[in-house]
Formats: structure tokens, sequence, C-alpha cells
């Protein structure tokens, strides 16, 4: 992970738009509801691809897991 920030952040530098980048690191815990974690869910490609039929059956039993 370290490699690619350093590889993301020369590129940066090296576009000429920025300068004395400085990157930082925030840790944090979310508590969400079923339903808010499915509609997160939702946001994912592989989720979004999903067939309409087993999206709904997959969601459904994560919603009675969760």
């Amino acid at each position: 992970m370290e490699d690619l920030k350093q590889t993301l952040g020369n590129m940066t530098i090296d576009s000429g738009q920025f300068k004395d980048l400085i990157s930082g690191q925030v840790i944090s815990e979310v508590s969400y509801t079923a339903d808010e974690y499915l509609t997160l869910l939702n946001t994912y490609l592989p989720y979004i691809k999903l067939d309409p039929e087993n999206k709904e059956s997959l969601f459904l039993g994560l919603r009675h897991r969760i």
C-alpha cells in the first residue's frame, strides 16, 4: 500500500499542479443499520451488476443475518 501511495504522490507532484503534497490516514468506526449497509453495498459494481432477482435474494438473506 505504501508503494501505491508513493507512486500516486509522485505522479501528482510530477503533474506540476501540486507541490508539498501531504498525505494522512484517518481510521474511524461506522455503525450502519441493516438497510444502510445494504444501501452501501448497492453502490459497489459487483452488486450493481447482479440481476434483480439474485440481488433481492442475496439482500434478503443478508438483511436476515445482520
